[in-house]
């Protein structure tokens, strides 16, 4: 991923990585990546009309087929080449929340009412 964002290509990250928590940033992962490429986060979230969560750690979120969705974006969050420890965290905080407004915007645009905690039917 750093040689394809080195030589201009973009890439997608699931910033809360294989085993989660769910909806958390983790510590190195899309921050270290962002600081050693040069390159800022575009925090992008997706919601749908009708989809369903799957019964998985993360509660991915499945859209049905022909259904309306919506891609939400924040402004790009640039993590500095050099950066101590507590910069990291701030940047990695900043990602995290500006990930979860994304989320709660794209929720709110397709009337749907997210429930993390248990995956469900959405037909709002």
């Amino acid at each position: 991923m750093l040689q394809a964002l080195k030589a201009g290509e973009s890439v997608g990250i699931t910033p809360d990585g294989p085993r989660g928590p769910r909806m958390r940033v983790g510590p190195g992962g899309v921050v270290t990546l962002s600081r050693l490429a040069g390159v800022p986060v575009v925090p992008v979230s997706f919601s749908a009309k009708r989809a369903f969560w799957l019964k998985s750690w993360d509660r991915f979120l499945v859209a049905w087929p022909f259904g309306r969705g919506v891609f939400v974006w924040g402004e790009p969050i640039s993590v500095p080449k050099i950066a101590d420890a507590a910069t990291l965290e701030e940047h990695r905080q900043a990602i995290e929340q500006a990930l979860n407004v994304a989320t709660a915007e794209a929720d709110r645009r397709m009337g749907t009412k997210r429930d993390i905690d248990s995956p469900h039917i959405l037909v709002s």
